[in-house]
């Protein structure tokens, strides 16, 4: 099967019966290990696996000019020669085949007919049979067939949706510009890649197939080649941008595929050859491709992906819909509305500042600090009143309930509330009166809490700072900011929280150099002192509602599961960190009934009613837990029954005493002085943790240490904190009746289970949309070539591994082995499961791993654990899901000539 040959195909392939079934072979390459051929066919160029051809031999040829056939129309008139010459041999097979029913065959028949008009399927059966009355079975048979034109492009046929359906033949002009431009098709291709036939050195007989990208400015396209090649870059960007195709085809019938030829094989095929990949997902070959054609650069690459990932969840929208933006335009400056501030208390006095990143477009929170006469100091931790503007099952209410949150991507903010309210009326901005939600809290001299008070209010922020300059400020002794993150530290040293910082990296667009960077962010002294003041503000609202007996939402952080706890010990011994974590005994551990279970046991184990998606439950199949039992009976409001115990159950003394084993471990892993290996031992601590949730209950947040804690200071970003506010201004209001509380128990629990579901929905976002820019981010010319690695986690789904700059890789299992690989249950390494050999899945564990170490120093099972250092090559991208993939570098040995005497 060499260029030039003449073959046969199976009858019915591209719509062509015997005899007409030969053609030339004009090339072959070879995809994912099968052979495929490029063909010359009496209905053009066409391309099919090899296995489609017959066994018959010719041994006939056309002369191929080096690499390239003749002309095309000497390839047709040769090969209309050749099908006479052999139709007359196999004149009964070509009447067998006139009466085959083919697509191409049926619809040669109705033109023959001038039948071109749309017909029902009955009256295609009678052309075709020539019967007034075609049978069922006959009409079957046509409809059938017809079912492979029932997508809009697809055959010879356009499926009418009409009752009864019908089916419109393209016409002959249709079908004749269509073949011109599929030819055009694959002149565009010729002209931007070369096809270099050569032959293995090891089998002369067998061809080899390479493809050479030709630079687009060095292709000489022609403007109308330029233009086609921008058409299909626009179909390669709307289907990375919706992951589906446009509806674009061939010609005015919009053809997308016909006689074998498919629009979407072809424009994939053309993005592999050209970039020389083989990607299995559309999406990633035609990001390669639309960045190496400089049609996009990686901030269009990461917008577009961005795009893409918001398309595919529920609730987000890339742009806010008109008809919200325009609700909120009506709204008006508070100055202009003085009746908006009647009834609330004047603070504009206070001397107030707003500190955030310094590309923080919206500014929620803003603080205000005084040293009293008696000794004592007031702390006012101002938030941003949203919802005076968004009121209880309004329509802009609605939208931002059903978001629950705004989504950071790197590229945009995709926010919960229209811009008038998140950017403008909402937004602390200096020099402008802003409607507040005020708490006050009064402490002694050395920190500690006396009592706080909420307000309605009315501020005006002196001055929108950023933390850099309150960073700089404090380290030059500048009042009022050195005085503030004293007393910040203060606060900070009464609590019990864990303080587990980590780093977190920061994508960044660079729109003046249109390109990507990274930044590993790490707290600061300002980020500290102010997440101190928020928590503190969250904490004192939270407890005023609480100690109400109004129903509330709480922000609630489990316990860790006594599993976790010990998958952390298993991979800090792997890790040969000198950490190790008594899991701790619950107080109530020894009570009648209690077995000291997490409330993600309870979830687990079955529990159905009440489960509120990602949220809290508070009953398991209408029983109430044995630690609530006589709770029902009790007179008073329903305020949600949380099935577990937490930090809120427990004493101060209990409380102290369960986390300290946490807080030292966390301060051991601190000390760990290789740093790749101490961020690793972070990921550890926090994946013990387990994930924080909103609930009605109260189960306390293990870890912050809080026996109460709510969101109240981002009421802009997060819908939890506008409910926590209107809860907040009925109390303020005197409206303490939780019969006639703003919201129920049971509103608030299936509130919760939303915010927490959306929560969850958006963090995803937000890490889909990052990988996917570390991804792009490394294109750059710096990754090329050995990279340092460490192994960050070991999962069935292949070895995962923290480079520089927070770029995260993954080397597949098969990659390392062709042996069975087995993951130990707390994921700390892969090893070796030898078949007659050892059963090392039932022997090698964190504990004893070390014991199969062989006689060269190297673990003889072991494939590659957590924390272990590696040279990487990264290999592969996935744009979309933001992964890249990776090989282990295995440096070549020379061979000496010890090496030699000692093989001899």
């Amino acid at each position: 099967m060499k260029a030039g040959n003449l073959v046969e195909f199976s009858s019915g392939l591209f719509g062509i019966n015997h005899p007409q079934n030969l053609a030339i072979v004009i090339g072959r390459e070879t995809r994912k290990k099968k052979v495929y051929l490029k063909l010359f066919t009496i209905r053009g160029k066409q391309e099919s696996k090899a296995e489609n051809l017959t066994k018959r031999k010719f041994n006939l040829s056309v002369e191929m000019r080096g690499i390239h056939p003749p002309p095309d129309n000497e390839m047709l008139d040769k090969l209309k020669e050749w099908i006479q010459l052999f139709g007359k041999k196999d004149s009964k097979l070509a009447q067998k085949a006139q009466k085959q029913i083919s697509e191409r065959a049926l619809w040669d028949k109705l033109i023959e007919n001038d039948k071109i008009e749309p017909l029902k399927t009955h009256e295609i059966a009678s052309i075709w049979y020539e019967k007034e009355i075609p049978t069922k079975k006959e009409q079957s048979e046509i409809n059938d067939l017809l079912q492979e034109c029932s997508r809009p492009g697809y055959g010879y046929f356009n499926k009418v949706d009409e009752r009864p359906i019908k089916w419109n033949p393209i016409t002959p002009e249709e079908f004749s510009e269509v073949n011109e431009e599929i030819e055009k098709l694959y002149v565009l291709r010729k002209a931007i890649i070369e096809t270099v036939i050569g032959y293995d050195p090891e089998d002369p007989e067998i061809e080899t197939i390479e493809f050479v990208p030709i630079p687009l400015e060095e292709a000489g396209l022609t403007t109308s080649q330029e233009e086609l090649l921008s058409w299909v870059q626009n179909i390669m960007e709307f289907f990375v941008k919706n992951d589906t195709w446009p509806n674009e085809g061939l010609g005015k019938a919009k053809i997308r595929a016909i006689d074998g030829f498919q629009l979407s094989r072809f424009i994939k095929m053309i993005a592999d050859e050209w970039t020389i990949s083989n990607y299995r997902r559309m999406s990633n070959a035609f990001v390669e491709f639309l960045i190496k054609s400089e049609r996009w650069d990686r901030i269009d690459a990461l917008i577009t992906l961005g795009q893409r990932s918001v398309l595919e969840r529920q609730f987000f929208d890339w742009e806010t819909p008109p008809h919200i933006e325009k609700l909120a335009d009506a709204f008006h400056e508070p100055s202009e509305t003085p009746e908006a501030f009647e009834g609330r208390t004047d603070l504009r006095e206070l001397e107030a500042y707003t500190i955030d990143p310094a590309t923080a477009k919206d500014f929620d929170d803003a603080v205000s600090f005084a040293k009293n006469e008696d000794g004592t100091f007031s702390l006012w931790v101002h938030i941003a009143d949203v919802a005076h503007y968004v009121e209880k099952d309004s329509i802009l209410d609605n939208h931002a309930k059903d978001r629950a949150t705004s989504v950071y991507l790197p590229s945009i903010v995709l926010p919960m509330l229209p811009s008038r309210l998140s950017d403008d009326l909402c937004s602390l901005r200096e020099k402008r009166p802003r409607l507040a939600m005020t708490v006050k809290i009064n402490y002694t001299s050395e920190g500690e809490k006396i009592n706080a008070q909420m307000m309605e209010s009315v501020i005006e922020v002196n001055k929108n700072l950023h933390y850099e300059f309150v960073n700089e400020a404090i380290n030059k002794g500048e009042e009022p900011f050195t005085s503030l993150e004293a007393f910040a530290r203060k606060i900070d040293a009464r609590r019990n929280n864990l303080a587990l910082e980590t780093s977190e990296p920061r994508l960044y667009l660079d729109y003046e150099k249109r390109d990507l960077t990274v930044e590993v962010k790490q707290a600061s002294t300002s980020t500290k002192m102010i997440e101190i003041f928020m928590v503190a503000a969250n904490e004192a609202v939270s407890e005023l509602i609480r100690d109400a007996q109004l129903p509330s939402i709480y922000r609630c952080h489990p316990l860790p599961d006594p599993p976790d706890i010990e998958k952390f010990n298993d991979q800090s011994k792997v890790l040969e960190n000198d950490v190790f974590l008594e899991p701790p005994v619950l107080p109530w551990a020894d009570e009648e009934g209690e077995d000291g279970s997490s409330i993600m046991d309870m979830i687990s184990s079955g529990g159905g009613e009440g489960m509120l998606g990602s949220g809290m439950v508070f009953k398991i199949d209408g029983e109430v837990p044995d630690f609530m039992k006589g709770k029902e009976e009790e007179e008073g409001p329903d305020l949600g029954t949380p099935i577990a115990k937490g930090i809120a159950q427990m004493t101060k003394e209990q409380q102290i005493e369960y986390m300290k084993p946490f807080r030292e471990v966390i301060k051991k892993v601190k000390a760990v002085k290789d740093p790749q290996l101490r961020e690793i031992s972070f990921y550890t601590v926090l994946g013990m943790m387990g994930r924080a949730i909103y609930t009605a209950g109260n189960l306390g947040h293990f870890g912050l240490g809080s026996e109460c804690y709510s969101h109240f200071t981002s009421p802009i970003r997060r819908y939890a904190d506008v409910i926590l506010h209107r809860i907040a201004k009925g109390l303020i209001r005197g409206e303490t009746d939780p019969e006639k509380a703003v919201y129920s128990a049971t509103e608030i629990e299936e509130l919760a289970g939303h915010c927490t579901d959306q929560t969850i929905a958006a963090e995803k976002l937000e890490y889909s949309v990052v990988g996917s820019g570390l991804t792009l981010y490394t294109l750059d010319d710096k990754w090329r070539g050995v990279k340092s690695a460490i192994v960050s986690n070991v999962t069935g789904a292949g070895i995962f591994l923290s480079l520089s700059e927070a770029v995260q890789g993954r080397i597949r299992l098969r990659d390392l082995t062709n042996d069975r690989v087995i993951i130990d249950p707390s994921e700390t390494m892969a090893f070796v499961s030898y078949e007659g050999k050892v059963r090392y899945e039932n022997e090698i564990t964190a504990h004893n791993w070390q014991n199969f170490i062989d006689e060269e120093g190297e673990a003889s099972a072991v494939l590659m654990k957590l924390g272990d250092k590696l040279g990487i090559i990264i290999n592969s991208r996935d744009y979309v899901d933001g992964r890249v993939g990776a090989i282990p570098f295995v440096e070549e040995k020379e061979e000496t000539e010890e090496n030699e005497e000692l093989e001899e």
